[in-house]
């Protein structure tokens, strides 16, 4: 990063520091942090959003949606969220995914859940293969804001 950074044997006390905490890895783990600041950011009004519209629905005189606002709460807060985290990630994607295949090759003849793989057309894939890594980057980053908003969306509806 900086210019006297290539001469590592020469350094001591804040230069070494400073070269230190420049590093490729060091940059990594900041722009990792940043990341999730910015999800908190962007999730907590959307969580605040499904927190409203589960606690409407919760309390609503109309049966049917409270009982779809008391499943909501119900079911999420009672799955641990370290369950929801590492799974309901996965099969999100899977369902958009499922969707779009049933969409876009209906006239598909192949299993879709082959052994452990989860086979889908070419045409189906989110996002596309020859997306470009933004886009790849994007979606997962989409992916985390949902779940987090229905998770954290149920315990907001719940208070």
């Amino acid at each position: 990063m900086f210019p006297y950074c290539s001469a590592p044997d020469t350094l001591s006390g804040l230069s070494w520091l400073s070269c230190y905490l420049t590093t490729g890895k060091h940059t990594s783990l900041y722009l990792s942090f940043l990341t999730v600041l910015v999800l908190l950011a962007v999730t907590a009004p959307v969580a605040l959003v499904f927190g409203f519209g589960g606690a409407s629905a919760a309390r609503s005189r109309f049966a049917p949606l409270a009982w779809l606002g008391k499943a909501y709460i119900g079911i999420v807060r009672g799955v641990p969220d370290i369950a929801f985290f590492l799974f309901f990630v996965i099969a999100l994607d899977q369902a958009f995914e499922y969707a779009r295949h049933k969409i876009k090759c209906p006239d598909w003849d192949q299993p879709i859940r082959q052994g452990n793989d989860f086979v889908v057309c070419a045409a189906a894939k989110l996002p596309l293969g020859d997306a470009p890594q933004w886009v790849h980057e994007t979606y997962g980053f989409f992916l985390a804001v949902l779940t987090f908003s229905i998770i954290f969306g149920a315990f907001a509806a719940n208070v």
